[in-house]
């Protein structure tokens, strides 16, 4: 199992906090079959969002508002 796969066993989420080119590289379908809950929230706005999706991953960016339902189930409006 390699260090990432490690990284994500069983998690939630992953968080995106910096832009650096490895993150931009990690492929959604090596890593989804080994999260309890595939979801990533980017906030570097570096990842392919199509890729993930289509991967299965719930996929939250910062500066995408084109998925406003989490923010209004939390009592966010824009």
């Amino acid at each position: 199992m390699s260090v990432l796969e490690n990284a994500v066993l069983n998690s939630d989420i992953i968080v995106i906090g910096a832009d650096h080119k490895e993150f931009k590289e990690i492929n959604p379908e090596e890593i989804a079959s080994k999260m309890r809950n595939k979801k990533i929230y980017d906030t570097k706005n570096i990842i392919d969002k199509d890729k993930w999706e289509k991967a299965g991953f719930k996929v939250i960016k910062i500066g995408d508002y084109s998925d406003y339902d989490w923010q209004k189930k939390y009592g966010i409006n824009y």
